[in-house]
C-alpha cells in the first residue's frame, strides 16, 4: 500500500525507496522479535513458567529457546501466507496489549485509598480497550466478507486456549512442587 501511494503522489522512485523503508523495517521487526521472544521464554523457564531446557546458562545466549523460535517462526511461514501470519499476529497483539492495559482497572480495584492509577489513566484505558475490541471485531468481521480461510479470531482463540492450559498445568506443577517441598523432611542446624 505503502509503495501504491507514494507512487501515485510522488512517483516510481520515491515507490522503490518506500519498499525499500518498509523491508528495512521488516527486517528489524523480524530481528527484534528473535532476540527478545528467546530471552522471554529464557526468563520465564528460569521462573519454573516454561521447562527448563528454555533457560540460558549463566553469561550465554538462550541457545534452545532461539531455536524454538526460529522453528516457529519458519513452521508459521511454511504453513500459512505472510499476509495472513502478520494479520493475524498483529490481532494477537492488540489483544494481549489490550488485556495488559485492562491491568490498570484490576491495579485500581487492588489499591488503597487514594492510590493506583487516576482517572483520567482509566479513562484512556478504557478508550484503548474499547478500540481493541473494536479493531479486533473489525478484522474478524472483514475476514468474513472475504471468506478468508481463517479469521484473526481463530488465531487469538487458539493462543488463548494454549496460553489458559499452560497456566493452568503451570499452576499445578508449582503446587506439587509446593507440596512435595512441604512434605520433605526439614534439617535444622
Amino acid at each position: 500500500l505503502g509503495q501504491a501511494v507514494m507512487g501515485a503522489l510522488l512517483g516510481p522512485l520515491a515507490a522503490k525507496v518506500m519498499s525499500a523503508v518498509m523491508l528495512l523495517l521488516f527486517i528489524s521487526a523480524m530481528s527484534a522479535m528473535l532476540l527478545v521472544g528467546p530471552r522471554v521464554y529464557a526468563a520465564m523457564a528460569k521462573d519454573g513458567f516454561l521447562p527448563k531446557f528454555l533457560a540460558a546458562k549463566e553469561g550465554r545466549p538462550p541457545r534452545a529457546a532461539v531455536l524454538l523460535q526460529g522453528a516457529l517462526a519458519l513452521l508459521l511461514l511454511f504453513t500459512h501466507d505472510v499476509r495472513s501470519v502478520l494479520s493475524n499476529v498483529v490481532a494477537i497483539l492488540v489483544l494481549f496489549a489490550a488485556l495488559t492495559v485492562l491491568g490498570l482497572f484490576v491495579a485500581k480495584v487492588r489499591a488503597t485509598p487514594g492510590q493506583g492509577p487516576s482517572g483520567v489513566s482509566l479513562v484512556a484505558a478504557g478508550v484503548y480497550v474499547l478500540s481493541a475490541a473494536w479493531m479486533l471485531f473489525e478484522a474478524a468481521r472483514k475476514s468474513l466478507e472475504r471468506q478468508e480461510g481463517q479469521s484473526p479470531l481463530v488465531w487469538v482463540g487458539l493462543v488463548t486456549v494454549v496460553g489458559v492450559g499452560a497456566f493452568v498445568l503451570t499452576r499445578r506443577a508449582q503446587r506439587l512442587r509446593g507440596l512435595k517441598h512441604l512434605n520433605e523432611p526439614q534439617i535444622e542446624p
